[in-house]
């Protein structure tokens, strides 16, 4: 091997451990979040709902007749592990990228417009979900779901005070997949929330409609369903945990409008922004014009 192919590859591995020593660490503001995610691969990321449901689409707060939505807030994302076969799922325990505001900031959201099938109560059709980052604030869903009075803060179908504002971060639609391709199901559960604790099984694609990390987690990783069956490809996969308890306030009297709260497991996997691509691949090229010159053939 010549010198500079040698040189080249000790380079090369000193340039991919400094970004898996440095990419991982806990990262402080948007931009810091924003360039730990990139490349980050396989993420396990938790956050906490607080939610209504209605088995007959009963909800109308806010724009159309719906059967689900609620608000979000993430309280971690850590580096996770790609389980086997490749684009089934992804598990936690690695290391720490964001935290709820030990990052300088807050990442929340809301989802919306999910179509429950009043036929059976354990699937439900389409739905949208919107994720924002805010600097210097410190809302919290478990304040927001001890009062019925905050219902009024959803304004519209997608807005709800103090959780729809900052930087758009990716706008999502959920996607079916839990159920088989072309079934048009976005969600699945094996209960009717209110009558039991569950889990409701989704799958969410990033629309390319503005975002700053709408390019990051666009990466169909997701191509096997929750049997290890062949899919289309999806970005994002979510379990969410449901329960009622603490969350009555959120209930309509007289309705079948019920409160909920969860915490979800969601996965999603990351690669380079090709601009980080494209700077590595220049200093790689620099670095060999350079020793080339040195050696007098340039």
């Amino acid at each position: 091997m010549s010198k500079f192919l040698r040189l080249a590859a000790v380079m090369l591995v000193a340039a991919l451990g400094f970004a898996s020593n440095n990419a991982f660490a806990l990262a402080i503001g948007l931009s810091q979040v924003t360039s730990a995610l990139s490349g980050a691969g396989p993420l396990f990321i938790q956050y906490t709902n607080a939610e209504q449901f209605s088995a007959t689409n009963a909800i109308t707060s806010g724009g159309a007749p719906e059967g689900n939505w609620g608000i979000l807030q993430l309280t971690s994302i850590v580096q996770g592990t790609a389980l086997s076969p490749t684009g089934s799922d992804i598990q936690g325990g690695g290391t720490p990228i964001f935290f709820d505001q030990a990052s300088g900031g807050q990442i929340t959201g809301i989802f919306w417009g999910i179509q429950v099938n009043p036929a059976n109560p354990t699937q439900a059709t389409s739905g949208f979900m919107d994720l924002y980052w805010q600097t210097g604030t410190s809302v919290n869903v478990g304040t927001e779901i001890s009062s019925g009075l905050n219902l009024a803060k959803r304004t519209a179908a997608d807005q709800y005070t103090g959780f729809t504002t900052g930087t758009l971060l990716a706008h999502l639609a959920f996607a079916d997949g839990v159920l088989g391709n072309g079934t048009g199901v976005t969600i699945s559960t094996g209960v009717v929330p209110g009558s039991a604790d569950g889990t409701a099984k989704s799958y969410q694609n990033v629309l390319l409609t503005g975002g700053l990390w709408q390019d990051l987690l666009n990466t169909d990783y997701f191509t096997l369903d929750p049997n290890n069956l062949p899919m289309a490809s999806r970005d994002i996969r979510t379990d969410s945990n449901f329960s009622t308890n603490g969350a009555t306030a959120w209930s309509v009297a007289g309705t079948n409008i019920i409160g909920l709260r969860s915490n979800d497991p969601v996965r999603a996997f990351t690669v380079p922004e090709p601009s980080s691509l494209a700077l590595f691949g220049l200093a790689l090229l620099g670095l060999g014009v350079g020793a080339l010159r040195r050696r007098g053939t340039v």
